[in-house]
Protein backbone atom coordinates (compact mmCIF):
# COMPACT_ATOMS: atom_id res chain seq x y z
CA UNK A 1 0.00 0.00 0.00
CA UNK A 2 2.66 2.23 0.69
CA UNK A 3 4.67 1.81 -2.64
CA UNK A 4 1.50 2.40 -4.16
CA UNK A 5 0.56 5.43 -2.61
CA UNK A 6 4.03 7.04 -3.81
CA UNK A 7 2.88 5.86 -7.79
CA UNK A 8 0.70 7.76 -10.00
CA UNK A 9 -2.74 5.85 -10.22
CA UNK A 10 -5.59 6.31 -12.59
CA UNK A 11 -8.42 4.53 -14.03
CA UNK A 12 -10.26 7.89 -15.73
CA UNK A 13 -12.32 7.00 -18.61
CA UNK A 14 -10.69 7.38 -21.91
CA UNK A 15 -11.35 10.12 -24.01
CA UNK A 16 -13.15 10.60 -27.39
CA UNK A 17 -10.45 9.34 -29.69
CA UNK A 18 -9.72 6.70 -27.33
CA UNK A 19 -13.31 5.38 -27.41
CA UNK A 20 -13.50 5.68 -30.42
CA UNK A 21 -10.74 2.83 -31.81
CA UNK A 22 -11.58 1.14 -28.77
CA UNK A 23 -15.51 0.67 -30.31
CA UNK A 24 -13.85 0.06 -33.61
CA UNK A 25 -11.37 -2.44 -32.33
CA UNK A 26 -14.61 -4.45 -30.82
CA UNK A 27 -16.88 -3.86 -33.63
CA UNK A 28 -14.00 -5.55 -35.82
CA UNK A 29 -14.02 -8.91 -34.02
CA UNK A 30 -17.52 -9.29 -33.76
CA UNK A 31 -17.29 -8.87 -37.81
CA UNK A 32 -14.32 -11.72 -37.68
CA UNK A 33 -16.10 -13.74 -35.74
CA UNK A 34 -19.50 -13.74 -37.74
CA UNK A 35 -17.07 -13.83 -40.93
CA UNK A 36 -15.49 -17.35 -39.48
CA UNK A 37 -19.18 -18.38 -38.91
CA UNK A 38 -20.37 -18.24 -42.04
CA UNK A 39 -17.27 -18.63 -44.42
CA UNK A 40 -13.97 -19.93 -41.77
CA UNK A 41 -12.32 -17.07 -43.35
CA UNK A 42 -11.42 -13.70 -41.55
CA UNK A 43 -13.32 -10.60 -42.80
CA UNK A 44 -11.36 -8.11 -45.28
CA UNK A 45 -13.24 -4.64 -43.62
CA UNK A 46 -12.81 -6.07 -40.36
CA UNK A 47 -8.43 -6.45 -41.12
CA UNK A 48 -9.25 -2.71 -42.54
CA UNK A 49 -10.80 -1.86 -39.28
CA UNK A 50 -8.17 -3.10 -37.48
CA UNK A 51 -5.34 -1.17 -39.22
CA UNK A 52 -6.90 1.90 -38.49
CA UNK A 53 -6.78 1.70 -34.67
CA UNK A 54 -2.91 0.01 -35.86
CA UNK A 55 -1.57 -1.98 -32.18
CA UNK A 56 -4.52 -2.56 -30.13
CA UNK A 57 -2.15 -2.48 -27.22
CA UNK A 58 -2.24 1.40 -27.78
CA UNK A 59 -5.88 1.09 -26.28
CA UNK A 60 -4.22 -0.58 -22.88
CA UNK A 61 -3.79 2.39 -21.03
CA UNK A 62 -2.98 1.41 -17.50
CA UNK A 63 -0.82 -1.04 -19.03
CA UNK A 64 2.23 1.09 -17.46
CA UNK A 65 0.76 1.55 -14.58
CA UNK A 66 1.88 0.28 -11.10
CA UNK A 67 4.98 -1.30 -13.15
CA UNK A 68 7.84 0.29 -11.91
CA UNK A 69 10.72 -0.31 -14.01
CA UNK A 70 13.54 -0.85 -11.22
CA UNK A 71 11.07 -3.33 -9.58
CA UNK A 72 10.61 -5.52 -12.96
CA UNK A 73 10.80 -9.42 -12.14
CA UNK A 74 13.48 -11.41 -13.94
CA UNK A 75 10.68 -13.54 -15.55
CA UNK A 76 7.13 -13.55 -16.40
CA UNK A 77 5.03 -15.25 -13.79
CA UNK A 78 2.89 -16.28 -15.54
CA UNK A 79 5.19 -17.77 -18.18
CA UNK A 80 6.13 -21.30 -17.36
CA UNK A 81 7.95 -22.18 -14.09
CA UNK A 82 8.46 -23.81 -11.05
CA UNK A 83 6.59 -22.26 -7.89
CA UNK A 84 9.93 -21.86 -6.00
CA UNK A 85 11.15 -19.87 -9.15
CA UNK A 86 7.98 -17.57 -9.09
CA UNK A 87 8.29 -17.06 -5.04
CA UNK A 88 12.08 -16.47 -5.13
CA UNK A 89 10.96 -13.64 -7.93
CA UNK A 90 8.26 -12.17 -5.60
CA UNK A 91 10.76 -12.53 -2.54
CA UNK A 92 13.39 -10.59 -4.59
CA UNK A 93 10.62 -8.08 -5.91
CA UNK A 94 9.66 -6.97 -2.19
CA UNK A 95 12.89 -6.81 -1.28
CA UNK A 96 13.83 -4.33 -3.90
CA UNK A 97 10.41 -2.44 -3.18
CA UNK A 98 11.27 -2.33 0.60
CA UNK A 99 14.93 -0.76 -0.41
CA UNK A 100 13.46 1.55 -2.37
CA UNK A 101 11.02 2.71 -0.46
CA UNK A 102 13.86 3.45 2.36
CA UNK A 103 13.71 6.49 3.08
CA UNK A 104 10.18 7.80 2.08
CA UNK A 105 7.17 9.00 4.15
CA UNK A 106 4.88 6.39 5.04
CA UNK A 107 3.84 7.08 7.36
CA UNK A 108 0.40 8.35 6.70
CA UNK A 109 -0.23 4.80 4.74
CA UNK A 110 0.89 3.01 7.94
CA UNK A 111 -2.07 4.06 9.58
CA UNK A 112 -4.48 3.59 7.06
CA UNK A 113 -7.16 0.16 7.14
CA UNK A 114 -6.05 -1.88 4.16
CA UNK A 115 -9.69 -2.95 3.78
CA UNK A 116 -10.50 0.70 3.48
CA UNK A 117 -7.66 1.35 0.78
CA UNK A 118 -8.48 -1.66 -1.80
CA UNK A 119 -8.86 -5.11 -2.22
CA UNK A 120 -7.14 -8.15 -2.07
CA UNK A 121 -6.51 -10.14 -5.53
CA UNK A 122 -4.99 -13.91 -5.65
CA UNK A 123 -3.76 -15.14 -8.73
CA UNK A 124 -3.07 -18.51 -10.01
CA UNK A 125 -0.35 -17.94 -12.87
CA UNK A 126 -0.12 -22.47 -13.24
CA UNK A 127 -3.70 -21.99 -14.16
CA UNK A 128 -3.57 -19.28 -16.71
CA UNK A 129 -4.98 -19.81 -20.56
CA UNK A 130 -2.86 -16.01 -21.43
CA UNK A 131 -6.14 -15.61 -23.76
CA UNK A 132 -5.32 -11.82 -23.34
CA UNK A 133 -9.19 -11.32 -22.35
CA UNK A 134 -8.66 -9.68 -19.14
CA UNK A 135 -5.63 -7.48 -20.28
CA UNK A 136 -8.33 -6.01 -22.91
CA UNK A 137 -10.99 -6.04 -20.65
CA UNK A 138 -9.19 -4.28 -17.70
CA UNK A 139 -7.45 -1.63 -20.52
CA UNK A 140 -4.25 -3.45 -18.97
CA UNK A 141 -3.91 -3.88 -15.67
CA UNK A 142 -3.70 -7.57 -16.12
CA UNK A 143 -1.29 -8.36 -18.81
CA UNK A 144 -1.43 -11.33 -21.29
CA UNK A 145 -0.91 -14.04 -19.00
CA UNK A 146 -3.74 -12.63 -16.49
CA UNK A 147 -0.64 -11.61 -14.11
CA UNK A 148 -1.49 -8.34 -11.97
CA UNK A 149 1.37 -5.53 -12.29
CA UNK A 150 4.18 -5.86 -9.94
CA UNK A 151 4.24 -3.16 -8.24
CA UNK A 152 1.13 -4.27 -6.52
CA UNK A 153 2.38 -8.12 -5.97
CA UNK A 154 3.38 -8.85 -1.66
CA UNK A 155 3.37 -12.83 -1.55
CA UNK A 156 3.28 -16.07 -3.14
CA UNK A 157 2.86 -19.26 -1.68
CA UNK A 158 0.58 -22.62 -2.68
CA UNK A 159 0.57 -21.51 -6.24
CA UNK A 160 -0.80 -18.67 -5.47
CA UNK A 161 -0.01 -14.55 -6.04
CA UNK A 162 -0.99 -12.16 -4.01
CA UNK A 163 -1.67 -8.44 -4.65
CA UNK A 164 -3.34 -5.23 -3.52
CA UNK A 165 -5.28 -3.11 -5.65
CA UNK A 166 -6.23 0.58 -5.01
CA UNK A 167 -9.77 1.14 -4.29
CA UNK A 168 -9.52 3.90 -7.80
CA UNK A 169 -8.97 0.50 -9.84
CA UNK A 170 -11.08 -2.32 -8.55
CA UNK A 171 -14.09 -1.30 -10.89
CA UNK A 172 -11.39 -2.64 -14.05
CA UNK A 173 -10.07 -4.98 -12.34
CA UNK A 174 -13.22 -6.23 -11.83
CA UNK A 175 -13.64 -6.18 -15.88
CA UNK A 176 -10.73 -8.51 -16.41
CA UNK A 177 -12.20 -10.96 -13.50
CA UNK A 178 -15.21 -11.21 -15.47
CA UNK A 179 -14.07 -12.21 -18.69
CA UNK A 180 -11.08 -14.93 -17.41
CA UNK A 181 -13.23 -18.48 -18.21
CA UNK A 182 -10.26 -19.83 -16.06
CA UNK A 183 -10.94 -18.14 -13.22
CA UNK A 184 -7.38 -17.83 -12.24
CA UNK A 185 -8.03 -14.53 -10.73
CA UNK A 186 -10.35 -14.07 -8.36
CA UNK A 187 -10.64 -11.64 -5.10
CA UNK A 188 -9.40 -12.66 -1.70
CA UNK A 189 -10.89 -12.49 1.46
CA UNK A 190 -8.88 -10.15 3.72
CA UNK A 191 -9.11 -13.28 6.43
CA UNK A 192 -6.66 -14.93 3.96
CA UNK A 193 -3.57 -12.69 5.55
CA UNK A 194 -3.86 -14.49 8.81
CA UNK A 195 -3.19 -17.50 7.15
CA UNK A 196 -0.15 -16.45 4.95
CA UNK A 197 3.11 -18.86 5.24
CA UNK A 198 6.16 -17.04 6.02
Amino acid sequence: MAWCALQTVTAGAPGAEARRLRKLWDDANLLHGESYRKTGKPSRKAREMQEQVGDYRSLLVLSHQLRTTSLMPRIEIGESAEDSERELVVNELIAKRRALLGSESVAGTSRMQPENQGKLLAYWPAENLADGAAEYSSIGFFDQNNAPPWDTWFHFSNGRLLAWVPNVLVPLVQEGIDVNPEECIQWAEWSTLSSLET
